[in-house]
């Protein structure tokens, strides 16, 4: 087929469809181009029918979204509450009696366009009454006494005896601690170094405790802490989740590791978990003692039979959640330095730890 201009052509006995001439040059497309083309035009999955869309009615022209926003609540001082064209969309401020503090409005809003409609929803008074402001915070922290001011205190006066232990805890204790470093596991230990089942063990001075020598006869035990109705506790902790570490690797039940228990609401002994190496987490919740907190029993033990060489145990207690598995050596917290300071023990012809105060201008102090 031959069209009247002569610029293109369709040949049926061919499978070419030849649209358009330039010189000598044909433009063809295939039967199976066209169909695929032809199919593309047809699918309408991605397009949206006109019942899909809005319609002008449906949808809002600028100048009423202008309007919508201008309906919106706001705020306008007034002399008094007005009888008159009345916004139920508008929050009036009126200031209160010049009895009460100036600039202080109480605010109300109208429920109908009436003057019946009036409701009082506050005021804008902030009551700070609770709140310290810059000048007593000031006056508060010139009264403290840091870390630092107590060190210098007992390094340059008379160093009494009963101030090394405080000298020598504050000289461990980080300057951001709050209840004292995270481990928890309170030092010095209810036993020290001791024989126990031909078991040597060795108290460090820093917490950790070196085992040496065959079990014989029993188990071979060290208590860091151990409480029973007829001791006193020396490790108790408020309810909580509490992790144990500082059994070193490779330990059994056959061979050694960490122990702890406490006495449940029946004054019966209960295990929490044994560290074999890899720590063990446990939940605090009440004991026979008390309904609020634990007297924790912890113990370092080499089982009947094994033999210890140069084991070295790091038990470390901290709440789950209170940095990582990394030794730390125990520190005293703020409450416990404090009472120290505040009851000091007694030695006959030394100084009263209120030395440290009276050589800082006999401020009254908290710590900080």
């Amino acid at each position: 087929m031959r069209f009247a201009d002569n610029t293109a052509k369709i040949s049926l006995a061919s499978s070419d469809i030849l649209v358009g001439q330039s010189g000598n040059d044909d433009f063809k497309i295939t039967w199976s181009s066209l169909s695929s083309l032809i199919k593309v035009f047809n699918d309408l999955t991605y397009y949206y029918t006109k019942s899909d869309t809005y319609s002008k009615a449906e949808t809002y022209s600028k100048a009423e979204i202008a309007a919508l926003i201008s309906n919106f609540a706001h705020f306008e001082v007034v002399a008094e509450l007005p009888t008159s064209d009345i916004s139920t969309t508008t929050i009036y401020l009126v200031p209160k009696s010049s009895s009460q503090t100036d600039n202080v409005y109480d605010e109300y809003i109208n429920t109908d366009g009436t003057s019946q409609g009036w409701e009082k929803v506050g005021d804008t008074e902030v009551d700070l009454s609770d709140y310290y402001n810059k000048s007593a915070t000031d006056d508060l922290l010139d009264l403290k006494l840091s870390i630092a001011d107590i060190q210098a205190t007992i390094n340059t006066s008379t160093n009494p005896p009963q101030t090394k232990a405080v000298k020598e805890a504050l000289d461990k204790k980080p300057s951001n601690s709050y209840l004292g470093i995270k481990n928890l596991n309170y030092y010095p230990y209810y036993e020290t170094s001791h024989t126990d089942h031909d078991v040597v063990f060795t108290d460090n001075g820093d917490g950790t405790i070196t085992a040496n020598g065959k079990a014989s006869g029993g188990n071979g035990d060290l208590n860091c802490h151990y409480h029973n109705p007829s001791t006193d506790a020396t490790c108790t902790v408020p309810n909580g989740t509490y992790i144990v570490t500082g059994c070193p690797s490779g330990g059994s039940t056959s061979k050694y590791y960490i122990q702890v228990g406490y006495r449940d609401t029946n004054n019966n002994f209960t295990v929490y978990g044994r560290d074999l190496g890899e720590g063990i987490e446990f939940e605090a919740n009440g004991d026979y003692f008390s309904t609020d907190e634990v007297a924790l029993n912890i113990t370092c033990r080499v089982c009947n039979n094994y033999t210890a060489n140069d084991l070295l145990f790091k038990p470390m207690l901290r709440r789950k959640g209170d940095g990582d598995d990394t030794w730390q050596e125990y520190a005293k917290s703020n409450l416990e330095l404090t009472k120290a300071i505040s009851n000091p023990p007694q030695v006959a012809g030394t100084y009263s730890l209120q030395c440290v105060v009276d050589a800082l201008g006999n401020k009254t102090f908290s710590w900080v």
